[in-house]
């Protein structure tokens, strides 16, 4: 396993959507920032700031991580490169578990930046006690709601897998996920019961509830099924294909 991910890491170096993808996703709260000095000087309160940066990661960092898996996963098998990989004797689960933990690497990292980056900018324009008491809106708003996300996210490596040298599938389905969890912040209480279940508009849904409600657990458990499903799916479909 570790000469697996070793090589995975390695291969990193060489993909450009990589870094392409994390600034793009760094790009949002920049933008946010260049915006409030340059162009609109109007200071909204440090809620309506945060949401703003939140609402539009919403629509991108999903896509971009879409990207990121799918042509981790298609470039393998455009140029052959999985079979060179599976002449050594090597576990082809270890190879999804190799492609997951790159993938989350890089997610993570991305999340981390744009934490950073939105926290340097709320010091710019706010009094450094009105962003201390708000650090619960960075952690709601972007920790925790990305982890969950990329979570829910996790059947797009089943899609890449199972579509091989195809890009198009998981890029159309990781649109219709991103839609659905847009969709999900703005959820009206009749629709509560159903949104919870899909995984994608539950992530949003948890912001907008109570922890320890009965529809917190059900939308943790949708989203923990999602990314467990995700997985095992792709492991059972590469274990099964004939390369």
């Amino acid at each position: 396993m570790d000469n697996v991910l070793a090589a995975e890491l390695r291969k990193v170096k060489k993909n450009r959507m990589i870094g392409i993808g994390f600034l793009i996703v760094c790009a949002v709260p920049v933008l946010f920032i260049l915006k409030s000095l340059l162009i609109d000087e109007t200071l909204f309160s440090y809620q309506e700031w945060m949401q703003g940066i939140s609402m539009f990661l919403y629509m991108i960092f999903p896509v971009i991580s879409g990207l990121v898996i799918t042509q981790l996963i298609q470039k393998e098998y455009e140029e052959k490169t999985v079979i060179n990989n599976l002449t050594a004797p090597v576990k082809r689960s270890y190879f999804i578990a190799a492609k997951l933990i790159v993938w989350a690497i890089w997610y993570l990292l991305t999340l981390a930046s744009t934490v950073l980056i939105t926290i340097i900018g709320s010091f710019l324009f706010y009094d450094s006690s009105i962003v201390s008491q708000g650090i619960s809106l960075v952690w709601t708003g972007l920790v925790k709601t990305g982890t969950f996300s990329f979570v829910a996210f996790m059947p797009v490596l089943w899609i890449a897998v199972k579509q091989r040298t195809l890009f198009y599938p998981a890029i159309l389905f990781t649109l219709l996920f991103t839609g659905l969890q847009v969709a999900g912040s703005q959820i009206s209480l009749e629709m509560l019961p159903l949104g919870s279940v899909v995984p994608w508009s539950a992530v949003s849904i948890l912001q907008l509830i109570d922890d320890g409600s009965i529809y917190w657990y059900v939308c943790l458990a949708s989203i923990v099924i999602s990314g467990l499903l995700g997985c095992l799916l792709a492991i059972w479909t590469f274990k099964r294909q004939d390369l």
